[in-house]
């Protein structure tokens, strides 16, 4: 692998063999281009999502995963990689395409898998989290609209990325095909909530995922 300017190491480089997820970071530039070349053809996202099922993830460590659709695992891929690239890499190349990918993907989500579910509902709570930490860094001064130069803009895109997901996810038309999201917002809601107000993240329109939260909480008042 070659050093970076100046002689200098780059961050993947610095990493221990156990802490990289893959061998080098070309080959991950690699695979997340292949894997947007395939998400803008619609029928790819429809077909991920709806059609292709895999009966056991065997290399996934975290967890034992089983019967998950291919667009779910993608998801879960994604959400390790955009993580490990904000805790680790910063780099700007490789939050933008792997942001590209989500959103292509995010109008075909359904019958999202219970632990993806819980999974982005995590993330996107730690990394506002992370984001008002740096935020506070930063004098309370947001970042410039679409600057992933900074820690500061990379997380704040990436949080503004993971609400349009949920947001696709959760819609009139698909939201009783991604009920174990609507369970994950319920349980975690008042930090839902506050990043949906959060005056830097209403860049989007979030209003469908406060008033879904709300509908929800009223039917479960309603019927116990």
């Amino acid at each position: 692998q070659k050093k970076g300017a100046g002689g200098q190491k780059t961050p993947f480089q610095m990493l221990s063999q156990t802490d990289k997820p893959y061998r080098s970071q070309s080959q991950l530039y690699v695979i997340l281009i292949l894997l947007l070349i395939f998400s803008q053809d619609p029928s790819f996202g429809r077909d991920s999502f709806r059609r292709v099922s895999i009966p056991a993830v065997q290399w996934y460590k975290e967890r034992q995963i089983k019967a998950i659709s291919l667009g779910s695992m993608i998801l879960v891929v994604l959400l390790r990689v955009i993580t490990f690239n904000l805790n680790m890499l910063h780099d700007e190349f490789l939050l933008s395409n792997c942001i590209a990918v989500l959103l292509n993907l995010s109008p075909h989500i359904v019958q999202l898998h219970k632990y993806v579910a819980t999974r982005i509902t995590f993330v996107t709570i730690s990394c506002f989290k992370r984001y008002l930490v740096l935020l506070a860094e930063n004098g309370g001064i947001p970042e410039e609209e679409g600057d992933l130069s900074s820690p500061l803009g990379m997380h704040g895109e990436a949080c503004r990325t993971f609400l349009q997901l949920i947001k696709h996810s959760v819609r009139p038309r698909c939201v009783e095909d991604n009920l174990h999201l609507v369970y994950a917002l319920l349980v975690e809601q008042r930090d839902i909530q506050k990043i949906c107000q959060h005056a830097s993240m209403k860049q989007g329109d979030l209003a469908p995922i406060i008033d879904l939260i709300q509908r929800a909480n009223n039917i479960i008042e309603q019927h116990g």
